[in-house]
């Protein structure tokens, strides 16, 4: 009898778990899945927030639509970044090794 391989949940398959069982909205990014490392810890009046890591999203848009690095780099910025729709907005944290380009 051939083994069942169990695959691993997706990040966005674990999101949409998790906030099934919230009784607030959760906002995400559109087209960028891949890029989602976790969630951020509810305090007292904040909510669970959606956590992308940014050289994964540049690495979406390099992929996905063909933007150069610097393009992909100045969407990133310009848009997700510059996105603020009140205490649900997702955060988008950037690793020290893309900062520091190793």
């Amino acid at each position: 009898m051939p083994s069942e391989q169990i695959s691993e949940p997706s990040p966005i398959d674990i999101v949409n778990e998790f906030v099934e069982n919230i009784e607030y909205d959760v906002l995400l990014f559109d087209g960028f899945e891949s890029a989602i490392i976790g969630m951020s810890a509810h305090r007292m009046d904040e909510p669970v927030r959606v956590v992308y890591d940014c050289a994964k999203m540049v690495d979406v848009l390099m992929t996905r639509d063909g933007m150069s690095r610097e393009e992909a780099e100045e969407f990133v910025e310009r848009s997700a970044m510059a996105t603020w729709v009140g205490k649900p907005t997702p955060i988008i944290m950037t690793p020290l090794s893309y900062i520091d380009g190793a």
